[in-house]
């Protein structure tokens, strides 16, 4: 490995330096790029940074929740519901007058998030759940 380039490096000492002009810069190679810096990386930028271990998306953590908490089903006509576990309570998996299982698995996910989940995720799971209900 090469040291780094310095263009500044022994270019003013006080005995060059003499009247109001300064000396004349001396030529310098330009050092080679490190191969080890290069691999990879698109032409013109630095390396490209690893990426991040990504966990499961929002969607994913609410079927999940909602798999563990509740016991899924369909009425006869066709209405999706999700039964709570150990509770007599069960709540319609789509239904806009507010006692839904949305509100349920929301409240969950921010008490294990300490976070709201998204609309996009909420929508994936809320319909996977509907295709999971028997």
């Amino acid at each position: 490995m090469t040291s780094l380039y310095d263009p500044w490096e022994g270019l003013f000492q006080d005995e060059d330096w003499v009247g109001d002009t300064p000396p004349p810069i001396a030529a310098q190679p330009v050092p080679q790029a490190e191969p080890e810096l290069i691999a990879g990386a698109p032409p013109g930028r630095g390396p490209t940074p690893p990426a991040r271990p990504r966990g499961p998306s929002v969607a994913d953590r609410l079927v999940g929740i909602a798999r563990d908490g509740y016991t899924l089903g369909r009425t006869p006509e066709g209405d999706t519901y999700a039964l709570a576990a150990g509770g007599h309570v069960a709540y319609p998996i789509r239904d806009q007058r507010g006692g839904s299982l949305r509100r349920q698995l929301a409240a969950a996910y921010l008490d294990l998030e300490n976070k709201a989940p998204s609309n996009s995720g909420m929508a994936d799971a809320l319909a996977t759940l509907e295709g999971l209900a028997d």
